[in-house]
């Protein structure tokens, strides 16, 4: 907060606060690949696009509730799983009115993201699952699985975070990890249908993105940081890309 006595925030502004620092690092890999691929051949709508789309959306609306889990202090509470103090549901879920339960209420929060965790994991997996079982590029495939491999080692890691009270390196972890699978998705989702010259550029970007995250190591720096490795970063992209006009076969007719 920048403050020295009261060190909290409310909630919603650090939603809003980490939502913008991940969109942000979402634009970085989008413009990255642009600059490595050029314009898309495809440019019809297909299933994958939409498919993916959606996929961002949703990991986007999970990482902001986990930043109300963490403005709320809410991962200190309900430190059992898969049950919430042995119920379902929590007794204590409901709120001071809507807004008060949705953004302030320890138990709803906390409810929220265990619930959409549960549901961007099976979603993860079977979308991963299906790529893999379609007469996509091998680079794609791989791109696919890795990113349903992510999801799932975020939703372990999210478990171990909540069942250990949030130690200082778990919790990074998990932040850490909610980065890579953002990117992975970007990279993986609408550019399953544009001509990526190197699959393996894709991961160089995203691990190095993911790298200058866990440098920076708190999300107040993040912005400033990733506009440090955005120059650095376009200027190591142009100086590799391959020469302009040059299609890739990897990619979907």
């Amino acid at each position: 907060s920048g403050l020295s006595d009261r060190v909290t925030v409310a909630p919603e502004r650090l939603a809003v606060h980490l939502g913008l620092a991940f969109a942000l690092l979402g634009a970085l890999v989008w413009t990255a690949l642009d600059a490595w691929a050029g314009a898309p051949r495809q440019t019809v709508p297909n299933p994958w696009n939409r498919g993916a789309w959606a996929l961002i959306g949703l990991i986007f609306f999970q990482i902001l509730l986990g930043a109300l889990v963490a403005g709320n202090d809410a991962g200190f509470v309900y430190n059992d799983w898969p049950l919430m103090n042995g119920a379902v549901f929590p007794k204590d879920y409901a709120g001071q009115g809507l807004w008060g339960t949705l953004a302030h209420s320890q138990a709803a929060v906390q409810f929220n993201h265990r619930i959409v965790a549960y549901l961007l994991t099976a979603v993860g997996v079977v979308m991963s699952w299906v790529a893999w079982r379609s007469p996509l590029p091998d680079g794609a495939k791989a791109l696919a699985l890795a990113t349903g491999l992510a999801i799932v080692l975020q939703a372990l890691l999210g478990v171990l975070t909540l069942v250990f009270a949030v130690p200082i390196g778990l919790g990074m972890a998990h932040q850490i990890m909610a980065a890579i699978v953002l990117s992975l998705v970007v990279v993986a989702g609408p550019y399953l249908t544009r001509p990526l010259r190197r699959a393996g550029a894709a991961l160089v970007v995203v691990v190095s993105l993911a790298g200058l995250y866990l440098g920076v190591g708190t999300t107040e720096d993040l912005v400033g940081g990733l506009l440090v490795g955005y120059a650095a970063g376009k200027t190591l992209l142009f100086a590799l890309r391959a020469p302009a006009g040059r299609p890739s076969a990897d990619v979907v007719e």
